[in-house]
């Protein structure tokens, strides 16, 4: 189910959640029309919401009980019944959503639990019969979908959970503070080694984020949720502390102000500080070394570091003028002073180099070779990795002379280097090609954010974004160049029509043959892929460098 699929899905629950007597009919509508795609993902709502939020009364455990068991019994109901049979399930489930006393924000089951800066969906729609020319797309948003279980397994979960003494909710016990969030990064095991501890109390995040800002939440009117100190002094403490959520600081490069909430592209934030404590673990470093920095931004990262080498040792680059003046300030007023440079972070700063350590914190599809040649002898660098068709990836390489070589460590979604964003304007014939398609598209683009990043590495120049709900769904695929595109349609997806092509290339035919691969190599996981920087290029690669993927 598309990133755009669980917003709008999310805001159908929300709107029945917010009315006292949904009519069963409105809910047999809008819930169980395409229950297949959405009925698991719906039951995942409702668990995520209560336990994060600390809403997990007897009431509402009992209702979340009561979901999971009509989700589990839809396979009976749908399969053996008409719509009767719907509207009987659908007052089942509005019998219990009126259970529930309060309005839950069903959205914040849509953030990564690592870093949600994910790129906004592409706007607009195209042609049932051919993608708009010279349309710029936007960037694919799909990453927010994470590996569900089964509706029989949901159930069995919350008959193995009976309810628990109620609880009080969370402004019920206080807001989410500094020593609530170190407590919470501490039994996730993320302040060790003993520096991080230390540099999380020293650096006052609070600092560096200012008093107006987005949540990478949409309200019910399908905008960023929007905080202002001034008004909201509580609810901003809570977003800046909050260890699991980034904060979105800059929107459309700039262009949308902060002044209310908004739609938009996120282009920049202050990340979440779950995040923070990952990478910086995986940075390994020490008092001696010689870091730069890839995107300062607020200049939160950037006193971390500080803390632990010196200002001396730290450059840091900031490609957006405006950013990179509000970072300086916040960084010197907090006593820190770094070598900062205004620019191109691919570019690197040759002449601050050598450098032990290289960090971005901006997604790239391509490591740059200034960036092994400014890297000293057994360097580390650590950067956001992705595809046009999934950026997912947190890469470590090492650095042996000429060569950068390592694994994928773990997940990060990152927003792009702004160079490196995956942007193509379309330029296609009028005519297309049509063909059945091999497979029910859920089967491939339904499942987790690690099976596409697999599959990206190996269409690493094709993107896709989704346009439409239920049998009118479909999925567009464009590469990078423009020159070829791809429809395909969910519903009868076996016609002869369901698959449609511009241009040389099929490209779901290329994505197709990509699943097959990772399903035929074992599933594997993400962290038995690597990458190989040389003279020769970029090469990725399962298990060994000798075993290429992709090429």
């Amino acid at each position: 189910m598309s990133g755009q699929g669980e917003r709008k899905l999310a805001q159908q629950v929300e709107g029945i959640l917010a009315a006292e007597h949904p009519p069963a009919e409105t809910v047999a509508a809008d819930l169980l029309g395409d229950m297949e795609y959405h009925g698991g993902r719906i039951a995942f709502y409702v668990r995520h919401s209560f336990r994060e939020r600390g809403r997990r009364t007897e009431d509402s455990l009992t209702a979340v009980a009561n979901w999971d068991a009509a989700i589990a019994l839809k396979s009976e109901t749908l399969d053996t019944g008409p719509w009767g049979k719907a509207v009987s399930l659908a007052r089942v489930i509005r019998d219990l959503l009126r259970a529930q006393q309060d309005h839950v924000d069903w959205l914040n089951a849509t953030a990564e639990p690592t870093d949600p800066m994910t790129p906004a969906p592409c706007r607009g729609g195209p042609s049932t019969t051919r993608p708009p020319s010279h349309q710029q797309t936007g960037e694919r948003h799909d990453r927010q979908r994470q590996a569900r279980r089964t509706a029989r397994g949901q159930a069995m979960d919350a008959a193995a959970h009976p309810a628990e003494p109620r609880r009080q909710s969370a402004e019920q016990v206080g807001s989410v503070n500094r020593d609530t969030c170190r407590t919470a990064l501490s039994t996730m095991g993320l302040l060790q080694p003993p520096w991080l501890a230390d540099a999380f109390d020293r650096v006052d995040r609070e600092a560096f984020v200012p008093d107006t800002l987005w949540l990478p939440i949409r309200d019910a009117k399908g905008l960023w949720r929007f905080i202002d100190r001034g008004t909201d002094p509580e609810g901003w403490k809570h977003a800046v502390w909050n260890p699991h959520q980034s904060v979105v600081t800059q929107l459309d490069d700039g262009s949308t102000r902060p002044e209310g909430p908004a739609s938009g592209d996120f282009t920049s934030s202050v990340s979440a500080l779950d995040v923070v404590m990952r990478k910086l673990q995986h940075l390994d470093l020490r008092e001696d070394h010689q870091v730069l920095e890839i995107g300062y931004a607020s200049g939160y990262h950037t006193a971390m570091v500080c803390e632990r080498v010196g200002s001396a040792r730290v450059t840091a680059v900031e490609v957006d003028d405006g950013l990179a003046a509000v970072g300086a300030h916040n960084l010197k007023s907090a006593g820190y002073m770094p070598d900062l440079v205004c620019g191109d972070g691919l570019r690197g700063v040759a002449t601050r180099a050598p450098f032990d350590r290289i960090i971005s914190t901006a997604a790239l599809r391509r490591v740059p070779c200034a960036w092994v040649e400014q890297a000293a002898p057994a360097a580390v660098i650590l950067t956001p990795f992705g595809t046009a068709y999934s950026n997912a990836g947190l890469l470590r390489l090492h650095v042996d002379d000429e060569r950068a070589q390592g694994w994928f460590v773990g997940e990060s979604a990152y927003m792009w280097i702004r160079s490196e964003r995956p942007t193509p304007v379309l330029q296609l014939p009028e005519e297309f090609i049509g063909r059945p398609s091999p497979i029910d598209p859920a089967q491939i683009l339904g499942s987790t954010h690690l099976q596409d990043f697999a599959i990206g590495l190996q269409v690493a120049d094709i993107s896709y974004s989704h346009r439409g709900e239920g049998r009118e769904r479909r999925v567009q695929f464009v590469d990078t160049a423009g020159t070829s595109a791809t429809i395909v349609r969910y519903g009868d997806w076996w016609a002869g029509d369901a698959v449609r092509s511009w241009g040389p290339r099929d490209l779901w035919a290329e994505v197709t043959t990509a699943y097959t691969w990772y399903e035929t190599h074992g599933r594997p996981h993400i962290t038995r892929f690597g990458v190989t920087v040389d003279p020769d290029g970029q090469r990725v690669w399962l298990d060994d460098p000798h075993h290429a993927v992709g090429t």
